[in-house]
């Protein structure tokens, strides 16, 4: 949720007359003229929940998406833990500096990122939340979003 939802959100309205890489940037462009810097209150497991003003927060339960934006490049899918991503409400031109490190996955020493592990985390918050997974918008006006990870819970045969 934050920056990178509102690009997904963004990207719909792009004219079909780009594509790819040009469509992205241009809703990135776009999402840089108006985002939310969200105030949210974070829970991990049963430890206390925590507040942070936030641009972009990602739960992930792999390593990269979107396309290659290796925005937890330390998660396991078989740990049984959730990867979060936590950036804090930084500027416009912060996130610019910040978008190259995310496709290389160099920004987890940033000091404007924090990196969490869980297994249920619990998002609040009093403003509308748009909520996307990989690109896709699943919820556009939410305040509370609570996932859980069933470990062993999918078995795959190769």
């Amino acid at each position: 949720m934050g920056f990178g939802a509102h690009a997904a959100a963004n990207f719909t309205t792009i004219p079909k007359a780009l594509k790819g890489m040009s469509a992205y940037l241009a809703a990135v462009l776009k999402t840089m003229i108006c985002y939310p810097r969200l105030h949210l209150r974070i829970g991990l497991d049963e430890l206390p929940s925590f507040e942070q003003t936030t641009a972009k927060t990602a739960v992930t339960n792999g390593r990269c998406f979107a396309n290659g934006f290796w925005v937890c490049p330390d998660a396991k899918a078989d740990d049984g833990l959730f990867d979060l991503m936590v950036g804090e409400a930084v500027g416009p031109l912060t996130i610019l500096g910040l978008i190259p490190k995310l496709w290389r996955g160099t920004h987890v020493n940033e000091p404007v990122v924090k990196m969490y592990r869980a297994s249920r985390v619990t998002l609040e918050s009093d403003e509308p939340l748009v909520v996307e997974a990989d690109g896709e918008i699943l919820y556009s006006e939410t305040h509370r979003l609570e996932v859980d990870i069933l470990p062993k819970k999918l078995q795959v045969f190769v």
